[in-house]
């Protein structure tokens, strides 16, 4: 028809497209639904009007979402082949809708590659167009902030299911060495989140934390015996602790929260427990928070919880005296002074401040915050037993935890308590810590 010379009407056209459900999509025929795709592609690779490649680019990211898409032979290689041409456009809005597509056609690829290894029959891309797939995002990581986002939500999808501790050669058939990648790929997938999560804003910080997440599922990714991994850590602590966005701290506690045992978190254990231990303290005593947070708060101090516990856990007599110092010193001091010795030492604290500064008011301000630790977590952990033992026992009740980012617990709180409890008992009775002993003696009691 003459009217599609004019592109507003063209971009119009495609914007309906992207505006089709996977439900309204399928009901249509077969070749209606070739003429939305091939139109689709088609403008993406030809029109020469930027607004029309952008609108044809969200029609192909919104048609990637749908999972029968990719039993297609051909389809998921033209809306690549779209995406790839498009990612390299100079106009801007391009790009971003373009990476916005990718993101989406590697989640589609994410959940089919899991079907994949529970499901021999199953058919999925070949090894050269996934790796086409991550050449394009880290490169996108370079871009500007909107597309960067993009970019590194695409490699959390696909570092979820990628293979990384096989080698390519060792696969004789070609179609399921797409499950395969070596060590420089994971090396450099991380290399461009690191790097991502310094330099970008605060919507690509949080798409690096569920990247992350995503990283730390992957079975194949051996935690203990990766160099960068107390260096991820680091970043996630400090995302969590100095963040003043409540949604990326609640998304840094949801990667914190996935590793499975205690040999994951190697070296940086000690520092992850003290610092979630900090970072719980503060929230709970700081009931403010501007009003973007407000909504937010309620499911940080949950996930907080839920990683807490989940952490708490994995403590043993065993562990590095460091914490066991921490966790036994801070428990100690708040048992020996009673209320009037706390005021003794916050009046003592202020007149040595007058007197000799910062440097003679340290001991105090370091005796009284180990008193403040105890009372918190004394606090903290019989406040948590009581709810449990006056409530149902039911899953972490969480949106920062779902299906779509692949981590969504089925353990009760109160188990998690439990074992929260009894591994931080025996790492006081270890420690002849009479007095602390019989405080936890009695909790887990309680959690019983």
């Amino acid at each position: 028809m003459m009217i599609l010379y004019v592109p507003y009407v063209r971009t119009a056209s495609l914007t309906c497209f992207a505006g089709m459900t996977s439900d309204v999509f399928f009901s249509l025929p077969v070749n209606k639904r070739d003429y939305v795709t091939s139109s689709s592609v088609h403008a993406a690779l030809s029109d020469a009007v930027a607004t029309v490649r952008s609108a044809a680019c969200r029609a192909i990211g919104i048609v990637s979402c749908f999972s029968q898409i990719l039993s297609s032979p051909s389809l998921p290689g033209e809306f690549i082949k779209a995406i790839d041409f498009n990612t390299q456009n100079s106009s801007t809005p391009v790009r971003i809708t373009a990476s916005w597509a990718l993101a989406n056609l590697c989640s589609s690829i994410r959940f089919r590659a899991l079907e994949l290894q529970t499901d021999p029959t199953a058919d999925l891309l070949d090894k050269s167009t996934i790796s086409l797939l991550v050449e394009i995002a880290l490169r996108l990581t370079k871009d500007g902030e909107k597309v960067k986002s993009n970019a590194v939500r695409a490699l959390g999808y696909l570092s979820r299911f990628i293979r990384f501790n096989h080698h390519c050669d060792a696969v004789d058939d070609s179609r399921n060495s797409v499950f395969y990648g070596d060590p420089v790929c994971l090396q450099t997938i991380v290399q461009a989140l690191m790097s991502s999560v310094t330099t970008g804003n605060v919507k690509v910080q949080w798409n690096v934390c569920h990247a992350l997440s995503n990283l730390f599922m992957n079975d194949t990714v051996r935690l203990s015996e990766m160099q960068w991994a107390s260096s991820v850590y680091s970043i996630l602590l400090l995302l969590l602790r100095d963040s003043n966005n409540y949604k990326i701290r609640m998304h840094a506690a949801v990667a914190l929260a996935v590793p499975v045992t205690r040999l994951d978190y190697g070296s940086s254990f000690p520092d992850v427990v003290r610092g979630l231990t900090h970072v719980l303290e503060s929230l709970s005593s700081n009931s403010s928070s501007s009003p973007s947070n407000f909504k937010h708060r309620d499911n940080l101090e949950k996930q907080l919880t839920f990683t807490a516990l989940h952490l708490l856990g994995f403590v043993s007599p065993k562990d590095d005296q460091s914490l066991k110092d921490f966790l036994i010193k801070a428990w100690r001091s708040g048992e020996v002074l009673p209320t009037c010795a706390k005021r003794s030492w916050v009046r003592r604290g202020l007149s040595a401040l007058h007197c000799g500064g910062y440097i003679v008011l340290l001991p105090y301000l370091i005796h009284f915050h180990f008193e403040q630790k105890a009372s918190f977590l004394e606090d903290w952990l019989k406040g948590l037993c009581s709810a449990f033992n006056s409530a149902e026992d039911q899953p972490l009740a969480s949106e920062t935890i779902n299906d779509e980012d692949g981590f969504s617990p089925n353990v009760s709180q109160k188990v998690m308590l439990s074992s929260a409890v009894v591994s931080l008992l025996n790492v006081y009775t270890s420690g002849n810590q009479q007095v602390i002993t019989q405080r936890f003696e009695q909790l887990a009691r309680s959690t019983a």
